[in-house]
């Protein structure tokens, strides 16, 4: 059993010291702390491997006035519930209603029922994290109505540039037009997602995603929390994603190239996204229509594609930077259009976006959005370009061109037309 001086020398956060942690803050960072103060809710983490979830919740105990302590229970000794009673017990005895961050909790059976316990008494707040998306949420389910839940993206652009370089950022799309914007996408796509990549050379950061985060969480993370019979059929249909990022992906062709059934296939899928690793994104129409429709797959950020893709496309991992930046910003998976023809848009989030990450676009490149704006009455839509910025007027359909590291340094959407006209 855990002693007591053992818990307390867990951190000196515990006997009254602070964590040494980086200045830079993560844009979550001040999210968490409107909660903490303005409600009496617990606090749920979640995220994928090595993005910095340890960091924030150490510097939000830095800066937080009352009795706060810290535990974390990556190692598997302390991974079990007898452990995780002496650690909560031994931090009331120790504070007066104490705020309580146990990382990596979700590995431990039964967890929110012990929180919820003490919580209801009244005896202490907590922050708890994990990197799988399901431990947490089963954990909710007994914490409904006590816990707020927030998902740590990977490390994004605006925030790398200011972390790295600290230059400024875009602060809403209405200023894209007004800012000159550094280029540091070649960095950022080496050397970006993990902050732990920023001081790296390229060799070791490959190493690192390669063996600390995927490895670790294919072979270890994913088959903790899931019956997994065949690990390496998960490695290789991980590899399958990274590589057909923005492709369509059809579950029986999948399974009859890897060697698995469809379900298998669907189950993988779930399993990768729960991790972080992967995402499925639907067609637009009803939900019924989705689950019936063409599906499309994306790797969850263009770091992971560049280590592991072997074609390594640049329109392709242009999308992916996109697809990571809508995720990270708008907290919710984007839809995409496509219809019998084949037309397509790459993303639709309210706004219609088209990924052309080239400088020379046609007319005949815009066929496909200005046709998807007309079907449905929209005034504005957005391109992706490599350096091209531009406003231009197609038959009264208004085109906003944005290079790439534009876009990906927005602070925020405000002015996109996701809820109301461009500029508000």
């Amino acid at each position: 059993m855990l002693t007591k001086k053992e818990i307390l020398q867990a951190s000196p956060i515990n006997v009254g010291g602070k964590e040494e942690v980086p200045e830079f803050k993560r844009s979550a960072y001040q999210e968490i702390i409107k909660v903490l103060n303005k409600s009496k809710l617990n606090i749920a983490i979640t995220g994928l491997r090595r993005v910095g979830k340890t960091t924030l919740i150490k510097q939000i105990l830095n800066d937080w006035d009352g009795d706060k302590f810290y535990f974390s229970f990556d190692e598997p000794i302390h991974q079990n519930y007898q452990s995780l009673k002496r650690v909560v017990e031994v931090f009331i005895e120790e504070g007066e209603k104490p705020l309580i961050a146990l990382d990596e909790i979700s590995k431990i059976p039964g967890w929110s029922g012990l929180i919820k316990r003490y919580y209801d008494m009244g005896k202490a707040r907590f922050i708890v994290s994990g990197s799988s998306s399901l431990s947490i949420s089963k954990g909710k389910e007994s914490l409904a109505g006590r816990i707020f839940e927030t998902t740590l993206p990977p490390l994004q652009y605006n925030e790398f540039i200011k972390l790295k370089y600290r230059e400024k950022t875009v602060s809403s799309f209405s200023e894209i037009f007004k800012r000159d914007v550094k280029n540091y996408l070649g960095e950022f796509f080496s050397h970006g997602t993990f902050p732990e990549l920023l001081n790296l050379d390229q060799e070791l950061a490959e190493r690192y995603v390669k063996e600390s985060v995927i490895s670790k969480i294919v072979f270890e993370d994913i088959p903790e929390v899931f019956n997994i019979e065949y690990k390496s059929k998960l490695y290789e249909l991980f590899l399958y994603i990274v590589e057909y990022s923005g492709n369509l992906i059809h579950e029986s062709s999948v399974g009859d190239l890897l060697g698995l059934n469809k379900g298998t296939v669907k189950e993988y899928l779930f399993y990768l996204e729960q991790a972080f690793l992967s995402y499925i994104i639907f067609s637009e129409g009803s939900l019924t229509k989705r689950l019936r429709k063409t599906k499309k797959a994306y790797v969850s950020s263009p770091v992971l594609y560049q280590y592991l893709s072997i074609t390594k496309n640049e329109g392709q991992l242009a999308e992916i930077s996109v697809f990571d930046k809508i995720l990270a910003t708008k907290h919710e998976k984007p839809l995409f259009y496509r219809d019998n023809q084949k037309r397509e848009v790459d993303f639709l989030i309210g706004t219609p976006i088209e990924v052309k990450f080239r400088n020379h676009i046609l007319k005949r490149d815009l066929n496909n959005l200005l046709y998807y704006m007309k079907k449905h009455d929209i005034e504005k839509g957005i391109v992706i370009t490599r350096d091209y910025l531009d406003e231009r007027e197609f038959n009264g359909k208004v085109i906003v061109f944005v290079p790439l590291h534009v876009f990906l340094s927005l602070e925020s959407f405000q002015g996109m037309y996701i809820d109301g006209p461009w500029g508000i």
